[in-house]
């Protein structure tokens, strides 16, 4: 059956006490599963601009995402598209 996997965060560094990047979901599409798309929710402030406007200052953690995930992941039954 395939699956969106409908809550995913990725935030972080390895470099940080919490953190889950796009290679460690990689490797959870490696266990079984069928999951053909994710989306994406907020992460902790990751990736915020630290400059400009206040309001604005979220759009960095999008711009993050969508820099990084430009590329689907391949799986054992297709790509997936990330985020």
């Amino acid at each position: 059956m395939p699956i969106v996997d409908p809550h995913l965060h990725i935030f972080g560094s390895a470099n940080d006490r919490q953190y889950f990047r796009i290679d460690d979901y990689a490797e959870e599409l490696t266990r079984g599963h069928r999951i053909l798309k994710t989306v994406y929710m907020e992460a902790y402030r990751s990736g915020w601009r630290t400059t400009g406007p206040e309001h604005l200052r979220s759009v960095g953690e999008v711009e993050s995402i969508a820099s990084r995930t430009r590329e689907p992941i391949t799986t054992a039954y297709g790509h997936c598209e990330f985020a």
